[in-house]
């Protein structure tokens, strides 16, 4: 049973500093029959994936799963969610018009990025606290739990070294809670 996954995001579902190779990579190994397809590119928010979906499904292709990651960068640019949660809730609509389920993750904790205020985290908690309870989604993968280390950051084990991207096995539990949710 062959399904068609797509992936919608930044540099985490990109695979930044990992050769390409994300969570959503991981699920295609461990689902071969999938046809999996990203969109997602470093540094990019909300703003630039919701047309990037449009002019997709515009397409007529039909996807089976329509998985959506961002907002972290919306934060970091903007100092801001309005436009995220816009986007967001925007993209959730699109996906589930088409017929797809849909699955968003919750960001990553970022107290451990060096440009990192009490407001971003304060925002990064009212995001994911808005993606967990928003109810449009079929599916929650909450990132944040999975990786926090407790005091808003990430857990040093799952940081690449720039302090900001998921490493390895810290996608490799994405995929894991992943494929637990299709």
């Amino acid at each position: 049973n062959s399904k068609n996954l797509l992936f919608v995001g930044d540099s985490l579902t990109e695979g930044y500093g990992l050769n390409g190779k994300s969570f959503a990579d991981k699920v295609k190994e461990q689902f071969p029959s999938a046809s999996v397809k990203k969109i997602a590119v470093t540094g990019k928010s909300t703003s630039w994936m919701l047309p990037k979906l449009k002019e997709e499904l515009s397409t007529g292709k039909k996807y089976d799963t329509i998985t959506i990651w961002g907002g972290v960068n919306d934060i970091y640019s903007r100092n801001s969610i309005s436009d995220a949660k816009t986007n967001l809730q925007s993209m959730y609509d699109l996906a589930r018009k088409s017929g797809a389920k849909v699955i968003t993750l919750t960001t990553i904790p970022t107290a451990t990025y060096n440009t990192h205020t009490s407001k971003t985290i304060q925002l990064t908690k009212d995001l994911n606290n808005w993606i967990a309870n928003n109810g449009t989604p079929n599916a929650v993968i909450d990132v944040n739990s999975l990786v926090n280390n407790g005091s808003d950051g990430t857990k040093n084990e799952y940081l690449q070294s720039d302090k900001l991207h998921l490493t390895d096995s810290a996608q490799e539990l994405i995929a894991r809670e992943f494929l637990k949710k299709i």
